[in-house]
């Protein structure tokens, strides 16, 4: 018989160790920056180097638009969006978002490049992008960049280095399920409102109740989770029965 797949303990210990032991980050390996766009109608301009007549008014959407399609090229054909308006949360690939902003109330933006946040708030768009070094960036107005803020603040008080916690997965909520006819959909019963779609390769289309989990990493600070970057979502084949897995490791 084999124990080995019985749920472990959590060994704090370890965690702690595998914290200490973490890998640190600092300016020149990860950028952080963010900023809030006024989403009124007006003619004030997003962009550092935009120009705009003072006869034109851009709507809520339009800038909204303005600020994701400045975005995408940061991202590539595998990057995933979590796109939420008023009455849906959607999965899909990045570059498959609907083209329609006005309902849209969070999005995010994650791949191998970085992760890009954005929450409505009445007139207001919080963002924040946590990614790879670069300095390339939109020149969004008002954008903060976290490293360069960090040297302004008194020594002793200012962040030089972030923690490092790689590769940390989740499972994902709902099963992958096969009919005997039409498309394979995900189901989880907790949830059945929510309309599951993951945009995750599947190694068997015919298999029954594979699962879908996220990877990221966690930025730590002080102990506490300062930012996180999801990167990627990937397959977890349906577990075999418990009496299979005994039968093939006596």
């Amino acid at each position: 018989m084999n124990n080995n797949s019985k749920p472990k303990a959590i060994d704090f210990g370890e965690i702690v160790k595998e914290m200490a032991d973490a890998k640190t980050k600092g300016k020149n390996e990860v950028s952080i920056i963010g900023g809030v766009i006024d989403l009124q109608a007006d003619d004030k301009p997003i962009f550092e180097d935009e120009q705009l007549a003072p006869e034109i008014k851009q709507s809520a959407e339009e800038k909204i638009s303005k600020f994701i399609s400045a975005w995408q090229p940061f991202f590539d054909e595998k990057a995933i969006a979590i796109w939420e308006t008023i009455d849906c949360i959607k999965m899909p690939k990045a570059k498959d978002i609907p083209s329609v902003y006005g309902e849209l109330m969070r999005a995010r933006f994650f791949g191998a490049g970085g992760d890009l946040s954005l929450r409505r708030d009445g007139n207001r768009l919080y963002w924040h992008f946590i990614g790879t070094p670069r300095d390339d960036f939109p020149p969004i107005k008002n954008a903060c960049r976290f490293w360069d803020e960090q040297e302004k603040m008194p020594e002793g008080e200012r962040v030089e280095k972030l923690r490092l916690q790689e590769d940390v997965e989740a499972l994902l909520w709902g099963e992958r399920i096969v009919p005997k006819s039409g498309e394979a959909f995900w189901r989880e019963d907790r949830v059945g409102a929510i309309d599951l779609v993951y945009p995750v390769p599947i190694s068997d289309v015919n298999a029954q109740k594979q699962r879908a989990k996220v990877i990221y990493d966690v930025y730590w600070h002080n102990g506490q989770p300062a930012f996180v970057w999801l990167k990627k979502l990937i397959e977890v084949p349906p577990s075999k029965p418990e009496n299979e897995e005994d039968n093939n490791n006596e």
